[in-house]
């Protein structure tokens, strides 16, 4: 019977160790906007967040003198996953009025790794003009340093947390811009990734851009759809436990 109850602790063990791994990977991404005195916090599925699937972020509305979509901010499960990280971050026609200013626009997740010899390649692209004339730039001109692009992590697993930087691009402008930076990272289990634009804006201009952060890694452990695959094989040594209980019974 001691043998019986300890194939039972054991097969219980099992089972709870999936449901851990599971819960970690449900760890909700945030979207945060700040403009002077003016902020928002989104959170994947809470207030403010127009897009019902979960892994992606929609906010449409005004920050201080900002205006537009900040919107397909996507995570896992949406695009990538814990062992395979990737953030994307689309925003459409963000405007200023007379005043312009500095928009600061933080995108992360949490629950990620562990990622062993991480290829880091980060991406940025967008366009940003003036849409009405001034005593400076004529209307539809191009506007030079609007955009910076910064990505980090941090091994503490604070959503947003700007700990350890992984690259850094910018600031660009002009009618187009598009750059691509790569490096390397290696980090644990629960650590969280961020995404940070800032976009510093002149009156009566508009910047589009888009900026994806992924880290690929050739060695990869079991992620959370693993996990559930070991729960069902767990269920399957627990049957096994219930059956050996009823026959020495």
């Amino acid at each position: 019977m001691a043998e019986s109850r300890t194939i039972l602790l054991a097969s219980l063990a099992l089972i709870t160790l999936p449901i851990a791994l599971v819960s970690e990977a449900d760890a909700a991404a945030e979207l945060s906007l700040s403009q002077g005195a003016s902020s928002v916090l989104v959170t994947d599925n809470g207030p403010g967040d127009t897009n019902p699937t979960l892994g992606a972020i929609t906010f449409t509305g005004s920050v201080g003198s900002f205006s537009g979509t900040f919107n397909a901010g996507t995570t896992k499960p949406f695009i990538g996953s814990a062992l395979q990280p990737q953030l994307s971050l689309t925003s459409t026609s963000l405007t200023t009025g007379t005043q312009g200013g500095i928009l600061t626009i933080l995108f992360g997740d949490s629950g990620f790794g562990p990622v062993t010899n991480g290829n880091v390649t980060a991406h940025v692209g967008g366009t940003t003009v003036v849409t009405a004339a001034s005593t400076s730039v004529p209307a539809f001109e191009p506007v030079a340093g609007q955009v910076s692009y910064l990505t980090f992590m941090d091994s503490g697993d604070v959503t947003l947390a700007l700990t350890t930087g992984l690259t850094a691009q910018g600031p660009f402008g002009g009618t187009i811009f598009d750059n691509n930076v790569s490096s390397n990272a290696a980090f644990g289990l629960n650590t969280s990734l961020t995404q940070e634009i800032i976009i510093n804006q002149g009156p009566n201009a508009v910047t589009g851009l888009n900026s994806t952060l992924r880290i690929t890694s050739a060695l990869v452990t079991p992620d959370s759809g693993s996990a559930i695959t070991l729960f069902a094989a767990a269920l399957l040594v627990l049957e096994g436990c219930r059956r050996r209980l009823v026959a020495a019974s």
